[in-house]
Formats: C-alpha cells, sequence, structure tokens
C-alpha cells in the first residue's frame, strides 16, 4: 500500500469521525463511537448476485443467513437482487437506477 492511498484512507476514516488525528508527536487516537452517525437512505439493504438463490451453493446460504442474523433486531431487512446482465456488460442506466433506489441503506455485492 502507497502513502498516497494511506493518507486518504486515514482522510476517509477522520472525516467519518471513527479517528481522531494525532499531532505534535501524539499518535491518532480510535474512537469507541463517532460523534455523529450518518443517515442512512433506507432500511433496505439489497444483495445483488449473477445467480440466483436456487442455484447458488450451500456456503454462499450459509454466508447469507448469517447477515440476515446480524442484523436480526435492527431495522434493516435483505432483498436479494439477481441480475446477470450486470456482471457479464457495463449497464450504466441500469446501475443508476438501482442506485436510485429510495430505501435502500447499502449493497453487498455477491458474486
Amino acid at each position: 500500500m502507497g502513502r498516497v492511498t494511506l493518507r486518504k484512507a486515514i482522510a476517509q476514516v477522520v472525516r467519518e469521525r471513527w479517528i481522531t488525528l494525532g499531532g505534535g508527536g501524539c499518535r491518532h487516537r480510535i474512537r469507541r463511537k463517532p460523534k455523529t452517525s450518518t443517515a442512512s437512505r433506507g432500511q433496505v439493504i439489497r444483495v445483488l448476485s449473477p445467480y440466483s438463490l436456487s442455484s447458488i451453493g450451500a456456503i454462499h446460504h450459509v454466508i447469507l443467513d448469517h447477515v440476515v442474523e446480524r442484523i436480526a433486531g435492527t431495522d434493516y431487512h435483505i432483498e436479494y437482487e439477481h441480475n446477470p446482465g450486470l456482471y457479464q456488460r457495463h449497464q450504466p442506466a441500469k446501475l443508476r437506477h438501482l442506485d436510485s433506489l429510495s430505501e435502500t441503506a447499502d449493497w453487498l455485492l455477491f458474486f
């Protein structure tokens, strides 16, 4: 990892308020919780995959089940998006449409 990459990564976690920068011989400090949380856009975590749920292997079902267990008790839920075309060729219009879904909190790319 280069210096520029490392500096950009540190700048990102500072912006997200996960660390406090040191200075004058002091080390950076990791915060227990960020001071301000970033509001998510929605409550849906979308899983995007080129494979249908019926065609993925057992280990992949275990991974998805673990993700569902981890978000249990929160306001989030999982939706599986089967779209083989996005993994075969670049489709900017389709990607913009998926990104514009207002209830989406985050994406999990599952290949």
